[in-house]
C-alpha cells in the first residue's frame, strides 16, 4: 500500500522533473547520464534490483530446503527415501504424548 501512495505522490514531480531535463538537452537522452553523480545512482539502483532478485531466489531455495525433511515427516514418511517413492512409514506410531511407545 505504500509504495502505491507513494507512486501516486511522487510520479507526477518524477515526469515533471524528467520533462525539465529533456527538454535542457534538447530531447537527447545521454543528458541523462552525462555526470558521474547520475551514473552513481543508476549504478546502486542496478545493484539494489539485483541484489533484491538474488535474495528472492536464495530465500526461495532455502525455503525449499527446509520444507523437504519437514514435509515427509508431516505426511508420516519415515525417510526422504520414502517421502520420494510417497510410501508410508512403517515404523509404529508415536503415542499419544508424543514419545515412541
Amino acid at each position: 500500500m505504500a509504495p502505491t501512495i507513494i507512486g501516486v505522490i511522487l510520479g507526477p514531480l518524477a515526469e515533471t522533473q524528467l520533462g525539465r531535463a529533456l527538454q535542457l538537452g534538447h530531447g537527447e537522452l545521454p543528458v541523462l547520464v552525462s555526470t558521474p553523480m547520475s551514473l552513481i545512482v543508476y549504478a546502486l539502483l542496478v545493484l539494489l534490483v539485483v541484489a533484491s532478485i538474488v535474495a528472492g531466489l536464495l530465500a526461495r531455495r532455502q525455503a525449499a530446503r527446509f520444507r523437504g525433511p519437514v514435509a515427509a515427516q508431516d505426511q508420516g514418511l519415515d525417510s526422504e527415501e520414502d517421502a520420494a517413492h510417497g510410501e508410508p512409514g512403517r515404523a509404529e506410531p508415536a503415542a499419544r504424548d508424543g514419545r515412541r511407545p
